[in-house]
């Protein structure tokens, strides 16, 4: 009868055990899950004044196209942007995006020098927004 009780009770102790185990686990995935999806947005000032704390790691920038940056060679795309206060080149190789020139844009990669930022997406403005910018220029 002993053993049948001692048994019982390791039963129990080790469903505690891996239920704890359960519980940890899923808390660590939630975290690193949300804190991905809560990646906040970075000013290039940020990623050119501390270079080294954003190097080769996933983040979000937003910014200004710079004018007469905008070049396609090679399937990638090839453009600066700028916060105003400092400025980063950025290549993205992904499917065309629809971008122009003094548009706020948000990149999303890594940066990988100092000055140089490797997107693998970019997001822009709506293109209607384009077409009502550029019909409301034309009146004028």
């Amino acid at each position: 009868m002993k053993s049948v009780t001692i048994m019982v009770k390791m039963s129990k102790n080790l469903k505690i055990g891996i239920g704890i185990l359960l519980i940890a686990v899923c808390i660590a995935i939630g975290y690193s899950t949300v804190f991905k999806f809560f990646n906040p947005y970075h000013f290039v000032s940020n990623l050119t004044a501390n270079p080294d704390q954003y190097m080769n790691k996933q983040v979000q920038v937003i910014g200004v196209v710079v004018p007469g940056t905008i070049e396609l060679a090679s399937g990638t795309l090839k453009f600066d942007i700028t916060d105003g206060n400092s400025r980063i080149k950025v290549a993205y190789g992904g499917s065309p995006v629809p971008i122009r020139e003094s548009i706020n844009v948000v990149v999303i990669g890594s940066l990988i020098s100092p000055t140089q930022f490797q997107a693998t997406k970019i997001l822009t403005q709506c293109p209607s927004k384009y077409e009502q910018t550029l019909s409301a220029a034309n009146k004028t």
